[in-house]
């Protein structure tokens, strides 16, 4: 049988600090789920989305395609159906129930929306949203803990040190990644503890991958990247670490201390490679 394809948008916004999320009752089986509808001959993706949930609901909306969702089922007529959603945030707050199919919209918190939802393939694709949102507010706390723990330090080129860290997590694509990576020298370079992460609400996963990318007092180079190779995240991020430190043009270029660091750091490029080896292609 024809594979019936949709394309759709889960919609979201904050309200008072909280997230709230769009659904849309249809008339026809009157079920509760997101704006979605079939794409016209010669529509992208993208076109095909808003264009159905202005239809829909009324609204303009940016669309994230980074955070993406699936949904596969059968139809009752034994059809497979999949539908593809990308992470809608609405220009405006005005709905507007602009279709006869639609019976009722509106925005419903987290936990209501799972109540309502007709559909568990709906639930799964709503709880893997939160997990995303959840990430998302970690990262925007990350780099604002990371812009207090380097406020007025400098790099050895001169610049401002917090850039350092951001151009690493900017080098990275998984939200987790990024957290770490824009996090990895502040307990190193300021007050901040791996404790105090934790209590910030930092995953374990977080906070100790932050703890490996971390140098102890007294500790060997070559023992720190020993313990940055116990986790192929921590050695990701230190290999991207590494890849932005090299790029830069410090002012001691040309001295011993230069000479010996820099050294020091193809050592370490070429054990993390090696751990890597696996994923050969990803970090040249």
């Amino acid at each position: 049988m024809n594979l019936d394809k949709s394309y759709g948008a889960v919609v979201v916004k904050r309200h008072q600090g909280d997230w709230k999320i769009l659904l849309i009752k249809h008339k026809h089986g009157g079920h509760w789920s997101f704006p979605k509808g079939h794409a016209i001959k010669g529509e992208s993706i993208e076109e095909t989305i808003l264009r159905e949930v202005e239809e829909e609901t009324g609204l303009q909306v940016e669309l994230d395609p980074v955070y993406n969702y699936r949904s596969q089922y059968v139809l009752p007529d034994g059809r497979p159906k999949e539908v593809f959603y990308y992470l809608g945030r609405p220009k405006t707050d005005l709905l507007i129930r602009s279709v006869d199919e639609i019976q009722a919209l509106s925005w419903y918190d987290f936990a209501k929306a799972e109540e309502i939802l007709t559909y568990e393939e709906d639930r799964a694709i709503l709880k893997h949203l939160l997990e995303d949102l959840c990430r998302a507010s970690m990262l925007e706390k990350a780099i604002e803990i990371a812009l207090n723990a380097h406020g007025g330090q400098l790099d050895k080129s001169g610049e401002a040190y917090v850039l350092h860290p951001l151009r690493v997590m900017l080098s990275l694509s998984d939200e987790t990644d990024r957290i770490c990576a824009v996090l990895h020298d502040v307990v190193e370079d300021s007050d901040m503890t791996l404790s105090d992460l934790k209590t910030l609400g930092f995953s374990r996963e977080v906070v100790d991958t932050v703890g490996l990318l971390t140098r102890r007092r007294n500790e060997s180079y070559d023992d720190y990247i020993s313990r940055v190779l116990l986790s192929d995240r921590a050695a990701r991020i230190k290999l991207m670490d590494l890849k932005d430190n090299m790029s830069r043009t410090p002012f001691d270029k040309g001295n011993p201390s230069y000479e010996e660091r820099t050294a020091r750091y193809s050592r370490a490029r070429s054990r993390i490679l090696s751990r890597l080896q696996d994923q050969r292609g990803l970090y040249d």
